[in-house]
């Protein structure tokens, strides 16, 4: 989707400044409710510090032709993907560290406290730069690739899926 946003950098802000405030709730829910709730960095992070570095590499990209500085980009967010996904089967690894102020990249101390949800940097950052390179590639005209009327069937059994999960 960053690949059809018009300003990826507000959007990256504004679900930043969500997954902030998601996160500060879940502490209020862990203090109050005596359970260990923490959401220290989950999908929403990711996200938000994906669509930034989005925007940042393809800052100034508006103002030049079609093609003309596209492919660079393509290959620097693919290539970074590789790096961050061979990386993170490094990460996944390594031994236990003494605290935990490297969680978010996927390091940390034995005694992790309960955590309600948790997606560190590596490898899911390489997920998303590849899939930003992928979107970038097959979606240039920034025009969905499916027939107009096939969708609809898709959208509906996913919008089913994911309502019987969710009362699951």
């Amino acid at each position: 989707s960053s690949t059809f946003s018009r300003d990826n950098f507000k959007r990256g802000l504004r679900l930043l400044a969500f997954a902030i405030s998601f996160s500060l709730a879940m502490e209020l829910v862990s203090y109050f409710g005596q359970m260990e709730m923490h959401v220290y960095f989950n999908v929403f992070h990711l996200l938000a510090l994906g669509i930034l570095f989005y925007s940042l590499v393809t800052r100034g990209e508006k103002k030049q032709t079609q093609t003309e500085g596209k492919d660079w980009r393509s290959l620097l967010l693919l290539v970074l993907g590789i790096i961050f996904l061979y990386l993170g089967s490094a990460v996944a690894k390594s031994p236990y560290l003494e605290h935990d102020y490297l969680m978010f990249i996927g390091l940390y101390s034995r005694d992790l406290p309960g955590m309600a949800d948790y997606l560190p940097l590596f490898p899911w950052f390489g997920m998303f730069l590849i899939g930003a390179a992928i979107g970038r590639l097959f979606y240039q005209d920034r025009r969905s690739l499916m027939p107009q009327g096939w969708t609809k069937p898709l959208t509906l059994w996913a919008a089913l899926c994911s309502s019987w999960g969710a009362t699951l």
